[in-house]
Formats: C-alpha cells, structure tokens, sequence
C-alpha cells in the first residue's frame, strides 16, 4: 500500500478488478486505492474508469468521494464509452444504492444513441440499473424494450427475471414485453432458480399480469424446490399468487409447511406477506396463524432500538425496507384480515409505530404554528364555499378535513399491505387535495408537505365523494391512524343514493371484487370469485321515487377499503348509485353527481376516540328534494339523512 501512489491509472484499475474478482476486500486496502484513484482520475481512460467503480460495487464497499471523481470524469468522456462502459458503471452506481441523476441522465442518452447494438446481458442490466435507483427514464425504457423484443431467444433466465422486475418496480405498462418475457421464461423456466421463480411471479404479480401460462408453470417448477427457497423466496411467492386471486392448493401447502419450519428468520414484511396470502385466497391455516402472531411479538421485539435512520431523499418516516413503517403496519392488517390480530400483537405494533413516529418527528423542526383562520374558514357542506376544502376538527395530533366533490386524493398508499399498481391506476381528473393541504397547511405541520408521507392524508375518498377525511398534523399521528385503517378498527358509516329497491333488511354484501382494465379500456371494480374479499354492510334503506323511478336511500358501513367497493357492491346488486355513469347508474338533471357522502368516521388514534359528522352537503341535499318517500320507513330516513346530527347516532 505505501506505493500505492505509485501506480498508473491502468495499475489501480486492475489491482481493483482483481481483488474484487476473488471477493477480497480489505478496507485499508481499499481506501488506499480509492485516494489513489481520485487523485489520478483525470488521467483514467474509459475502461479504467469503469473498473474501479465495478469493483468497489462487487465488493460492497462505498466510498462517494471516489464516486463522485467517477461521475465527474465519465460525464467528460461518456461520448467514447461502449455497451460494456456504459451498463457496469450504471450497475456500480445501483448496485451501491448511489443515486447521480445527472450521471444517468447521461448514461441513459449514450445508451439509446447505440442501444440496438446491446446485447441481452446489456439490456436487462442496464434496466435493473435504473429500476433499483427508482429512475423511470421515459425515453431509455421504451428503447430498451425495443431492442429486447428481437433479441429475446438471447436472454438467459437472470436477464429475463430482472427485466421483468425491472418493469414492475418501475410500474412501466408494456404488455408486448412481458408477453415476450413470460413466452421466453417458460422455455427456460426448468433452468430457473429460486431467485428467478420469486422474482418473476413478484414482477407479474405487482403489474396485476396473471398470464395463465405462466403462473401455474412457475408453481411446477416451485414445488419440487421449495426446501431450497429462501424467507424472501416464500413471502414473495405466497404475495405474488394471492396477489393475482390464485387458489393453487399445493403451491400455498407447499409454502405455509416452508414457513412453518423458519419463520424465525422472517422480517416483518415476510411475515406480513405469508399472513396477507393466507387472508387474501380465504385460507384459514390456524397453526401457521397462530405461529405469525408469536413469531411477530419476537420479531418486532427485535427491531433495532438505536437511533433510526430516513433514507435519503425519501418521507420523514425512519427504518429500513422489510422492518420500517409500511412493513409493521401491513403485518397489522393482514393479521387483521384473518381475525388473528391479537392484543399482544397489537400493542407490539403500537409500540414500533410510535418509536417511528418520534424519530421521524426528531429530523423535524418541532416548532408548530397555527392554521391560517382561512382553512377554517365559514366553510364546508354547510358553510359559505361548500366547494373549497376545510378544516372541520383539528386535535393534538390530527385534524378531519372536509373534502369536497371534484377534489382528488391521488396519494400513493405507501403505508398499507402489498397492491398491485392497477388498484392505484384510477385517479380520474379533479384538484388534488394534496396541493391544498401542502399549500394552505404545509408552512404549519411538516408532514403536511412531506410526499413522502402523503403529506398526512390517511385515507381516500373517490374524486365525486364528499365527506370528512383525516389528516395527520404529526408522524406519530399519522403511523397511529394509518394502523386504525390497516387494523380495521375504524367506523365509516355512508349514505347513498342507488337505483331500484334495495331490500331495507340488514345485510352483508361480501362478494370479492376485482380492480382492472374493463374492455372498454376504462378501471373499474368487478364482482368475482377470484377478486379480493371485500365487506359492505347495508345499515338501513329506504324507498324513493323520482320522475317515476324507483330510487333506495340506503346508510351502509364498510368494514374493508377496496377501490370502489361501495359502488361496486351496489351495482352487482342490480342497484347502481344515481348518476354513477361509470357502474351504469342513471339519473335525472336533479342529481349532478354519483350520490356518495362519507357521513360519519370513528377512530382512535392515540389520543381520545373521535366521531366526526359530516352533514350532507348542499348538492345532494337539492337532489333529495327531487325524490319522494314511500312509506314511513323511508320518511323517517330520509328525515334523520337531511338532520344528520341525531341521526347518525343511530346509524347502526
């Protein structure tokens, strides 16, 4: 190492690819030649400049000055760089988590210049460069898609499974690539390994691509392996199938008997995939419940208890991935799924949650300064502008948001269990309510102008749903909230208008449904057998007429939160909601928009319990005025809908 200076640029760039080829990598060594390298780095050619980052990626040691000298100098000299150049140091920057948008950038407009002369290998690492950076290059993607298509009898099964991967993680729609990925996998798919199984049912899975060929094929090959699949192997496989409604008896035996015997070396995402797989295809397996729950206690006891780190550039909310926020809280709801969300396990997820809530608010300036009297404001439903957004309620650590019709909550749901991107596709055009609170509310709370964190929002409501909504004005009020939705402990009481005569009994309306791309290219959910389980209670209805139409007013309780659920669970009955056009309900000019209103929502998030009321707001108060009673059951609701107040206490 003293002659370490010594050395050529050509001397450096091979001493590193040499110890990195025989896996060696001792540290003071290291240093020595990362000093070394930055100091020549003006002098390095184009392969000797990819060598050393290549290396110090393969051995997993990062140094970011000498990133940085690399990047700088590649940026110089990228015009000579060839396929080779380009893909390694693309992987050498991912494969240390190094994000240089200007580098990539670069990298990605050298690669499309002579992408048609990439080989396979080239193409699938240059796609899982950019993917595991989280860069959704709009034009490199495409061309890389272009170019693998012909080149697909070249793809080995490591090039078709990241490729694959890569287009998930990316959330990239293209159908004609990964029709050629599944048709090439399942030529090769006996020379799969384990990684490549998982990896490939996790990438078909997340895009919501069941591809019929392919899944069950990707079972035969699982289930003489499955001894050999490693914790992320089982949970991602198990995720993947109940993901796509999957019911393959064998494969999920196969998988539950694997669990069983290491669910000590799960993280808490891996046993949250195992419980939600279980909850999601409706198989009570009561052992391998009740050990997830045990398991759990251990393995959230376990958390590390130092100081928790954010990662960069990502929310205020600390942890690492499989053990941070979202892992806890999607373990908390699939337990709840399957009714095994015991106390133990409840107050274990609390505990963690409020350890993350504390960090993320420690990386904050605590200083906290009062909303502005304009969110407050006279309005409302039933104030002076029902038409702008407000604040109904504001408490320590939440407040409850009147949102308006029009007004879109397009949040990624970060923090709930695994979804495929298509149950996140539907935004529909209107004013996000994430603006308004960034900037009415933003200056105030931190987390309300964090995206990272849905800027507080908690939960959702369709783009022409009125009604209260929560907001979390801290992290730890948000972590809090977010596990009462997850767990299923809150109260959302609706009030609906829907077409025909809905029987005015009590009822549960339980068919699964299905969030997809209809034929007609439009998103919608669909009841099947097949779908995710979703639960709507039918509290009380009532009969109306309408220019000689029949009309219910029906107050219904939903007990999960799948996309559309209660307009889809209507219109499966037979009774879609008044102007719903979407689901085919009609109406007259006397009802401007689909009839929903999110009346009342119970929680508790920390502090003491909350019911909030949200009245009718004007518009639907104007459409009922078009309808008439038949009979004194539905003279009454109607009567205890307009008052609200008293009647919502009894709303069941």
């Amino acid at each position: 190492m003293p002659r370490m200076s010594q050395f050529s640029p050509q001397g450096l760039a091979n001493t590193a690819w040499s110890f990195a080829d025989r896996g060696l990598g001792h540290a003071p060594l290291m240093e020595s030649l990362a000093s070394s390298s930055i100091a020549r780095i003006p002098l390095f050619r184009t392969q000797e400049l990819a060598n050393p980052s290549w290396s110090f990626a393969t051995l997993r040691f990062l140094d970011l000055p000498l990133l940085d000298a690399i990047s700088a100098q590649s940026l110089r000299t990228l015009r000579h760089f060839n396929e080779k150049d380009l893909t390694e140091t693309a992987w050498s920057f991912a494969t240390l988590r190094c994000l240089d948008r200007p580098l990539l950038q670069s990298l990605s407009a050298a690669s499309i210049k002579i992408i048609l002369d990439f080989g396979a290998a080239g193409l699938s690492n240059l796609a899982w460069s950019f993917s595991t950076l989280g860069v959704a290059d709009a034009p490199l993607m495409p061309a890389i898609s272009s170019a693998a298509i012909p080149k697909m009898p070249e793809f080995v099964p490591q090039g078709l499974s990241n490729t694959a991967w890569s287009l998930a993680t990316l959330s990239m729609e293209d159908l004609p690539l990964m029709d050629s990925l599944a048709a090439a996998s399942l030529r090769l798919l006996r020379e799969f390994n384990e990684q490549n199984l998982s990896n490939t049912a996790w990438a078909y899975a997340t895009r919501g691509y069941s591809n019929p060929p392919l899944l069950p094929a990707i079972s035969a090959a699982s289930l003489p392996r499955i001894s050999f699949f490693q914790e992320q192997n089982i949970s991602n496989t198990a995720w993947s199938f109940a993901t796509l409604g999957i019911r393959d008896a064998p494969l999920m035996a196969a998988l539950s008997a694997a669990s069983m015997r290491r669910l000590q070396q799960f993280t808490v995402q891996g046993l949250a995939n195992i419980a939600w797989a279980c909850a999601e295809l409706g198989s009570v397996h009561v052992p391998l419940l009740e050990a997830i729950s045990a398991s759990s206690i251990r393995t959230l006891a376990a958390l590390p208890r130092g100081p928790l780190r954010r990662a960069p550039g990502r929310s205020g909310l600390p942890g690492s991935e499989g053990e941070g926020p979202k892992a806890v809280l999607s373990l908390a709801q699939a337990l709840a799924a399957s009714a095994a969300l015991e106390d133990g396990v409840y107050a274990s997820v609390v505990a963690c949650l409020e350890r993350f809530g504390s960090a993320a608010e420690g990386n904050h300036d605590q200083l906290r300064e009062p909303f502005p009297p304009s969110a407050f404001g006279g309005s409302g439903p039933g104030g002076g502008d029902p038409s702008a957004p407000c604040v109904m309620t504001e408490l320590p650590d939440l407040c409850v948001l009147w949102k308006p019709p029009g007004w879109t909550v397009t949040v990624s749901d970060e923090l709930a269990a695994p979804e495929p991107p298509c149950e996140r596709a539907f935004a529909g055009s209107g004013r996000p309510l994430q603006d308004w609170v960034a900037d009415t509310l933003g200056y105030a709370r931190p987390i309300m102008r964090d995206a990272g964190a849905q800027f507080g929002l908690v939960h959702r409501l369709d783009r022409d749903t009125s009604g209260a909504i929560v907001c979390a004005t801290t992290y730890r009020g948000y972590l809090l909230a977010q596990l009462q939705f997850t767990a299923r402990r809150t109260r959302k009481i609706y009030v609906c208008l829907c077409r025909g005569e809905v029987s005015r009994a009590r009822r549960w309306l339980d068919t699964p449904l299905r969030f997809g791309r209809c034929a007609d290219g439009l998103w919608r959910s669909s009841a099947e057998q097949s779908g995710k389980p979703a639960l709507t209670e039918v509290l009380e209805a009532g009969h109306l007429t309408a220019e000689d139409e029949a009309f219910s007013l029906v107050r219904l309780r939903i007990h999960t939160g799948r996309q559309h659920q209660i307009r889809a669970h209507l219109a499966a009955l037979g009774h879609p909601l008044a102007a719903d056009a979407l689901y085919g309900g009609r109406a007259g000019p006397w009802c401007t928009r689909s009839f929903l209103h999110a009346e009342r929502l119970s929680l508790d998030a920390g502090s003491d319990p909350i019911t909030v009321f949200c009245r009718l707001p004007g518009d639907l108060r104007a459409a009922l005025a078009a309808v008439a009673p038949c009979g004194a059951p539905a003279r009454c609701l109607l009567r205890a809908v307009l008052g609200v107040g008293e009647a919502a206490e009894g709303a069941g």
